[in-house]
């Protein structure tokens, strides 16, 4: 059994997917849009270009995402995706990269249950918790 997030973006899970590529050192293994898909008939144009499935191989880890095509997008509450690290350097740059352009909901530093933790909402809307447990 594994788990997986599955990310829902509005309507810029292609560039979201990218950069988490880039941040992540991992890969977009599969990505489709709803102009691809079977469904394209059916849709109006301005579907077309929206992610309908997206897939992001970070080592053993996946990734999925896609866009909202509701035209009704909220960001994510009530969850958040934990990424640790046992690296103080790695942790501390991959908070600033998803703070940069987001939101700091807690600074990236020293907690009493580990050495540095921190909580941002990416530019993209997804909230995220960085936890780093570097005994040094």
């Amino acid at each position: 059994m594994n788990f997986a997030p599955y990310l829902t973006f509005n309507n810029n899970c292609a560039e979201a997917m990218a950069f988490y590529a880039n941040l992540f050192n991992g890969e977009v293994t599969a990505i489709q849009t709803f102009g691809e898909s079977a469904l394209a008939a059916n849709l109006p144009p301005e579907m077309h270009k929206l992610v309908m499935h997206a897939s992001l191989r970070i080592s053993d880890q996946i990734i999925m995402a896609s866009d909202d095509p509701s035209g009704n997008y909220v960001p994510p509450r009530g969850i958040q995706v934990q990424i640790g690290f046992p690296d103080f350097t790695e942790a501390q740059r991959v908070f600033e990269a998803l703070a940069l352009g987001g939101e700091i909901k807690m600074p990236f530093e020293k907690t009493f249950w580990t050495s540095d933790f921190g909580m941002v909402r990416d530019r993209f809307g997804i909230p995220w918790m960085v936890n780093c447990n570097d005994s040094d």
